[in-house]
């Protein structure tokens, strides 16, 4: 017969949706992490539904199997919990449909192409600093509609506007993207949904600045007035969060040290502001939700100010939620108010999942949580000297928060640096002292006197970025997969304790991970066998094209330097594979300069000059390679598995490749001749060059142009990104990832 106490958690278990047993039940929730399970579905259900987008329909079959086996597991062993993976399924099914959603409201929005004459008004995006020669447009209006959101906007020279100007654009509309290669995040955050293409341009009035873009600015002459030219606009990033003020090499130090993270507004910042206040409103000895309720007013100001990006977001909700919990069970944990504060986000914009800053937000706290922890615990118990106890601690949060973000660093920038540890132990304190000073620094009178030290720390911290960014030999780079960054994740978690295992288990458990870990850096580092593809990328100046083969052999078409942006969106995709030979092929030979050169081609390499233009220190600097260019003869291939054709027609046309009745062409020109060019080959399969004409779709061909159009068969690089084509079974297979 079963006991009161078994009898009473079974009660508890089953009614665990009855929030009216409040305090068992929550403790049994938070026991349980239920919401760390629901914020783990609700990821990878939009993961999901984003690579559905994308085409790659496995991954929601994998993870409709996983959560599957898990049902069945848990209706098996533990039949008390099966409420877990329901909750956990339905949070996924709602990132799927929260997803979905998003995708629904960018095609309602979506305008292809159109010219307008568009009136708005310059907000302060990006005008805080060094001036750049793009404005962001709001309040957008055309003769017959307003636009939601912003509208970004090239101009020459972005110093002769101002913020509140109103201006107003003739030119090109056209609808911003999210859904390309990556999310695009950044226009996401600042709710960017289109881009025009000016024809004229003219101010027609100069504004008021609002509220918020005032407080700004006030913010940005403070540290100005008070901080040097090096050092004032690093406080203005700590505490506004835009980056945009901060010099060139200034930033490539913290970056090079591996202590960028600092310059990104978030719980350090967020922690900082309400400890500032929190300790004054305890001094009023409140009810403590009216506590809560006083403190969230200055911590949503702060947020508001550093116009909501998801780590300022993440904090605050985080802050919420563990004073939420220590009025109501008198304890928090931490990883628990983590997931409850990536369910607000995730609900509120379920895309913020691929924003870097969110990313290594969380990562950052999930390491404080599974590895600092009980680090600090261990280090309490320890016989270390007092004195040496910080420092210890230091350490340990900055190897737990490395460990934490390395997969994805490896992920979005290619490489990382173990440096960082060692700089964050000193960096970390100097700038939150820093961000304090300088915070308080922004009072009147007095008080801006303050903002001399803030300017004296954050020169020291620069100084001592750029000489371990310049003595650095631990910076490394490694192919790294999602799968790599899941498995790192799981293995955090296990060994952190956060799984009960017995010792012979938990030593089985994570040598099992260790080599899982392994497996995966392995598999994403080795290339993969090379095969029939082609790669283009489409940019402002000149596309790229490269095409491999099976057995090895790469021909790439470029322009040197125009073409170096779309080039190096090729490049990575081409050496992924176990590539054996590459041969180069310029169209331009003449515009083709030495620091592109050395830049890209290696000893070893071919280069055909597919014009007949000269170029003598480009030949000079081939020689010393051991290059000797190869003029192409016109309309006919050359290269062996993998070749190329110089088309002309009169002059040169299209670099054909081609390989097993496989085609791309690049084609150059004029506008009428790339028109007409639709006329003269028919056995073309597809078409790359940086405008589309209306001739390729009334004879049914793929043509991929750096702008959508609504043609048949037009693919713009605007709207999907970099394109990979691979033919199969008969068909041309055409991705944009």
């Amino acid at each position: 017969m079963p006991t009161c106490a078994a009898r009473s958690a079974t009660n508890t278990t089953k009614i665990f949706t009855n929030f009216t047993c409040r305090r068992m039940i929550t403790v049994r929730i938070i026991n349980l992490r239920l919401s760390l399970f629901c914020f783990i579905a609700m990821c990878f259900g939009v993961f999901a539904a984003v690579e559905c987008i994308y085409g790659n329909l496995w991954v929601p079959i994998v993870l409709f199997a996983a959560f599957a086996i898990i049902i069945v597991l848990i209706c098996v062993f533990k039949r008390n919990k099966w409420y877990i993976p329901v909750v956990a399924c339905a949070f996924a099914l709602l990132g799927v449909l929260l997803t979905y959603m998003q995708l629904f409201a960018f095609d309602r929005r979506e305008i292809v192409s159109e010219k307008v004459t568009l009136t708005g008004r310059v907000s302060d995006v990006g005008r805080n600093g060094n001036a750049v020669n793009k404005l962001y447009l709001e309040d957008c209006a055309t003769e017959d509609y307003r636009l939601p959101g912003r509208v970004e906007m090239y101009v020459y020279d972005g110093a002769s506007f101002a913020t509140g100007d109103t201006v107003t654009v003739v030119g090109t509309l056209r609808s911003k993207y999210v859904f390309r290669s990556d999310v695009d995040t950044f226009s996401l955050r600042n709710r960017t949904y289109y881009n025009i293409e000016q024809d004229s341009l003219f101010v027609v009035g100069h504004g008021e600045l609002r509220f918020a873009e005032k407080v700004r600015r006030y913010v940005y002459d403070v540290c100005t007035e008070y901080g040097d030219e090096q050092s004032s606009g690093v406080l203005y990033a700590l505490i506004t969060g835009d980056r945009n003020a901060i010099a060139d090499d200034a930033y490539a130090s913290f970056y090079g040290a591996g202590i960028v993270h600092l310059l990104a507004v978030s719980g350090l910042h967020v922690g900082v502001v309400a400890a500032l206040f929190v300790g004054l409103v305890r001094l009023l000895k409140l009810h403590p939700a009216a506590e809560l309720a006083i403190a969230l007013v200055p911590l949503v100001a702060y947020a508001w100010l550093c116009g909501f990006s998801p780590s300022v977001v993440r904090a605050v909700v985080m802050f919420a939620c563990v004073y939420i919990a220590r009025m109501l069970l008198g304890k928090t944990d931490l990883l628990t108010s983590l997931s409850w504060a990536g369910l607000v986000l995730l609900c509120v914009q379920p895309l913020y999942l691929y924003d870097v800053g969110f990313q290594l937000s969380f990562l950052s706290v999930f390491g404080i949580a599974t590895l600092y922890t009980p680090l600090s615990r261990k280090i309490s118990q320890s016989r270390i000297p007092g004195w040496l106890r910080p420092v210890v601690n230091s350490l340990a949060m900055s190897v737990s928060c490395t460990a934490a973000t390395v997969c994805a660093l490896l992920d979005v920038y290619g490489e990382t640096t173990l440096i960082g540890i060692v700089v964050n132990v000193f960096a970390i304190p100097m700038v939150s002292l820093a961000f304090v000073f300088a915070l308080v620094g922004m009072l009147p009178w007095i008080f801006h006197f303050l903002v001399y030290p803030a300017s004296w720390l954050a020169d020291g911290v620069i100084v001592a970025a750029r000489f371990f960014t310049q003595n650095d030999f631990t910076r490394f780079g490694v192919a790294v997969s999602v799968l790599t960054a899941v498995v790192t994740i799981v293995w955090m978690f296990v060994a952190g304790g956060f799984v009960r295992l017995g010792r012979k288990a938990n030593v089985i458990t994570n040598v099992v991970l260790a080599a899982t870990f392994a497996a995966t850096i392995i598999f994403a580092a080795v290339p993969k066998p090379c095969r029939t593809e082609a790669y283009v990328s489409v940019d402002f100046s000149e596309p790229a094209a490269a095409m491999t083969s099976d057995d090895g052999e790469a021909v790439i078409v470029t322009n040197f330097p125009d073409g170096l942006y779309a080039l190096g969106e090729v490049l990575p995709k081409v050496y992924r594979h176990n590539v054996r030979h590459v041969t180069w092929c310029v169209t331009n030979y003449n515009a083709v300069d030495v620091e592109s050169l050395s830049m890209c081609v290696n000893a070893g390499d071919d280069f055909f000059v597919l014009d007949s233009s000269g170029n003598d220190p480009a030949t000079e600097f081939l020689a010393g390679l051991g290059i000797t260019p190869v003029y192409g003869f016109k309309n006919l291939p050359m290269g062996k598995s993998v070749t190329v054709t110089p088309v002309y027609d009169g002059s040169l046309r299209a670099a054909l490749l081609s390989c097993d009745n496989f085609s791309v062409a690049v084609v150059v020109g004029g506008d009428t001749a790339v028109a007409n060019f639709a006329y003269a080959r028919r056995d073309i399969d597809i078409y790359v060059g940086n405008k589309a004409f209306a001739s390729y779709g009334a004879e049914n061909k793929t043509f991929i142009s750096l702008y959508q159009n609504n043609y048949p068969f037009n693919l713009g690089a605007n709207k999907y990104g970099n394109f990979t084509i691979r033919p199969k079974d008969g068909t041309i297979n055409v991705s944009f990832r």
